[in-house]
């Protein structure tokens, strides 16, 4: 399970027009943790997290973090399902 779960991170961040930074960002925030609270985990300001956060929004499309976290969570499930088919 484990190693599945690795080459589902690992298609994700290939095709994902996220930087690594803002990965975090948005790992952080599906796992509950505020704005404030990232920032003070990654060593940032917290302005620069929303920065990040306005940029993953264009990126993906979305007007707000919980439309974000609502389409991230919707496209893991969907990679996973193609993984599960392709590797049977």
């Amino acid at each position: 399970l484990l190693r599945h779960d690795l080459k589902t991170e690992q298609f994700l961040k290939s095709i994902s027009p996220l930087s690594p930074r803002e990965h975090q960002c948005l790992e952080l925030f599906k796992q509950g943790y505020s704005s404030q609270a990232t920032a003070a985990m990654l060593f940032l300001s917290q302005r620069t997290v929303e920065h990040y956060f306005e940029s993953i929004k264009n990126k993906l499309g979305c007007n707000s973090k919980w439309e974000l976290l609502i389409v991230n969570l919707i496209e893991e499930q969907v990679i996973q399902i193609i993984m599960q088919r392709a590797s049977t």
